[in-house]
């Protein structure tokens, strides 16, 4: 036998003085019985008292089938020798065979990596992209393993392989993630070539590259734009570089267009505020009209945090308008991530105005993660705090407006009967009509009769578009089972002739391409039960009086 070379012998004393007792354990095979069917010799080894070895397969380099046979001979610390001199000895070409055989040896595939990885990253890469289509190869351990140290190793290599590379979405995220913790800078430009819009990554080391230069790290991320993380990057920036000069962050920030500039403007006002709140307030006083207006949120944000009233009154005295509207909408935010009861008396305190609808609606944004309001991502039929119904019944429509806008999606999907109850209410009922179609949503996904019911026992002016957009809902939904229901309400039904109309108004608005226009048959067998209806429909269709007449034919 060839004698072992010695970094190899190196290796094995290592391996051995570390993990033998894992070796051994793992590698080794129990004595089979007689009656024990024979296993495949790559799962479980075979001794050599045992039934002869399966031959070696018809292709493959001589180490690829040498290795096979020995493994199949040998047991405990032997096989743990012949695959570490297999890997030692492998070229890249027989690597993809070896990964197929070691895929089930404890252990095997990890060593494999570390020595494909250490002679050509690209090579394993190239094989984990072609193994993906073949079977018995082990593509997600090698994949991870791959993309644990290749970012960390050639950043650059990394990169260009994944971008030539379609799809590998959830190994992009992972990839970039780690750069970020090494190299922000490259990480950002990365998230922004790859347009990933909508990912968070690690930020820490962003504050780190902020703090050393924070105008350059603050026009790299301006020239990248990312979508959530150059907003999470901004926000790193600004507070790194308002920490050592915010004068001249907000004199950059203030020459930067569009909704990136104002984050990077708002974060280093915010932080200055949170740091040194009289400084902040009088720069802003002496700072320039659109200047004051676009900062003055962040101010308020941060000052309601501490003293709500002086913020008010200090709002009251230097903006007005749609600014004043901003920056109360700003306070009651800062105000509610530290007293949310505080915060929801406040905005019951303020007279009907914009400026209370804004800051209503500012207040329910910013307690979607309360107890307060249900989220959709929270516990199914989670009901409305009676906290929050409360304060609901203290608004004017308008407020009560812009705080359902906010709170909409997340009640009507954790608690629609809830959220249809309250618009029936007398303190809902002035805004059940924009809000219908989102309960009528959720209503009609359990129960599409009781959401008809629901509609139809609105009283007033909010009935009939509730009507209609629940119906509509639902024929969308399930247009026979709707069709049918409709077609079986009793001639004198009182909804019946506004669902009709509706419903013909939907079936006729087909493409102008079409002549004559075309229906399915079902619809307009329904409008033809309805002639009234179904004229009445056409003549409100905005169409040429050609194909307004040939729709009226259809229903004469």
């Amino acid at each position: 036998m060839k004698p072992v070379s010695k970094p190899l012998t190196i290796a094995l004393a290592v391996s051995l003085g570390l993990a033998a007792g894992f070796a051994v354990r793992a590698w080794q095979r129990p004595a089979e019985k007689a009656d024990t069917p024979a296993q495949s010799p790559i799962s479980s080894g075979s001794s050599a008292s045992s039934k002869a070895p399966a031959p070696p397969p018809a292709s493959g380099s001589v180490l690829v089938r040498k290795t096979e046979v020995d493994l199949s001979f040998s047991t405990g610390v032997t096989r743990w020798l012949v695959w570490m001199t297999a890997v030692e000895k492998a070229t890249l070409a027989d690597f993809p065979a070896l990964a197929r055989m070691g895929k089930n040896l404890p252990g095997a595939i990890r060593m494999l990596a570390a020595r494909w990885f250490a002679l050509s990253p690209q090579h394993l890469f190239d094989s984990c992209i072609a193994g993906e289509k073949s079977a018995g190869f082990p593509t997600d351990e090698l994949a991870s393993l791959l993309f644990g140290e290749w970012p960390k190793n050639d950043p650059a290599a990394c990169i260009a392989a994944l971008s030539k590379t379609p799809g590998l979405e959830s190994q992009r995220y992972n990839v970039v993630n780690t750069i970020m913790k090494s190299d922000p800078e490259l990480g950002l430009k990365t998230l922004s070539a790859w347009r990933i819009e909508s990912y968070g990554p690690d930020m820490q080391k962003v504050i780190d590259w902020a703090t050393k230069d924070p105008r350059h790290a603050a026009e790299v991320a301006l020239e990248n734009p990312a979508g959530f993380a150059t907003e999470l990057a901004l926000k790193a920036i600004g507070e790194a570089w308002g920490n050592s000069d915010p004068g001249a962050a907000l004199k950059y920030a203030a020459g930067q267009s569009g909704k990136n500039g104002n984050a990077l403007a708002n974060a280093v006002m915010f932080g200055w505020a949170e740091r040194d709140l009289t400084a902040a307030s009088k720069w802003l006083e002496a700072a320039d009209e659109p200047t004051r207006n676009k900062l003055m949120p962040a101010l308020m944000e941060s000052w309601g945090r501490k003293n709500p009233a002086d913020a008010i009154q200090w709002c009251r005295e230097n903006a007005s308008g749609s600014t004043q509207k901003e920056a109360i909408g700003g306070l009651i935010k800062g105000l509610a991530s530290k007293d949310v009861d505080g915060a929801a008396s406040l905005v019951s305190s303020m007279e009907p105005s914009p400026e209370r609808a804004q800051a209503a609606g500012a207040f329910a944004e910013a307690i979607r993660d309360e107890e307060w309001f249900p989220t959709s991502f929270g516990i199914e039929n989670k009901p409305m705090a009676p906290a929050a119904l409360t304060w609901l019944n203290t608004l004017d429509p308008d407020s009560l407006k812009s705080a359902l806008t906010m709170a909409q999606f997340d009640w009507a999907n954790s608690d629609p009967k809830g959220f249809a109850a309250f618009l029936a209410s007398p303190a809902g009922l002035p805004v059940a009509g924009t809000f219908a179609v989102q309960v009528a949503q959720s209503l009609c996904r359990t129960n599409p009769t009781e959401a008809m019911a629901w509609a139809g026992q609105l009283p007033g002016k909010e009935r009939e578009p509730a009507q209609a957009a629940t119906f509509a809902t639902w024929r969308n939904a399930q247009p026979d089972v709707a069709l049918q229901w409709l077609a079986n309400l009793p001639a004198n039904d009182p909804q019946r002739p506004l669902l009709v109309r509706e419903t013909a108004l939907n079936a006729i608005n087909w493409q102008e391409a079409r002549t004559p226009p075309e229906t399915p048959q079902q619809i307009a067998d329904l409008i033809l039960r309805n002639p009234p209806a179904a004229r009445s429909a056409i003549q409100a269709l905005t169409l040429s009086d050609q194909n307004k007449q040939a729709l009226l034919k259809m229903v004469k």
